[in-house]
């Protein structure tokens, strides 16, 4: 085998391995949403399946994550703000939105 070939079986794991882990990842977001809804407001599997369907229509519809991130912002007043405080990772945002409007 020579590097080339090395190369590209290397190339070829890698996106497998980088598909495999996105599938569980959005998978797994899916069901902490579904559990969420379920534990917090007593969603049984319909309104649950509804939620689900109607975030796969969102996700399909807006092209990127900041388009989600930003829409979050301006439609629920909820800041998403992993890096900026790890602690606090979803923040209201009525004040600063406030502030915006005057």
């Amino acid at each position: 085998m020579n590097q080339e070939q090395r190369r590209k079986l290397y190339e070829k794991g890698f996106n497998d391995g980088v598909e495999t882990t996105q599938d569980y990842m959005v998978k797994a977001l899916y069901g902490a949403a579904a559990l969420a809804a379920h534990r917090e407001f007593g969603f049984g599997s319909t309104r649950c399946q509804r939620l689900l369907n109607k975030m796969d229509q969102i996700v399909t519809e807006i092209f990127t994550s900041w388009e989600v991130i930003d829409k979050a912002w301006e439609e629920c007043g909820l800041k998403i703000a992993f890096k900026d405080d790890p602690m606090e990772p979803f923040q209201k945002i009525e004040e600063e939105k406030k502030d915006e409007t005057d």
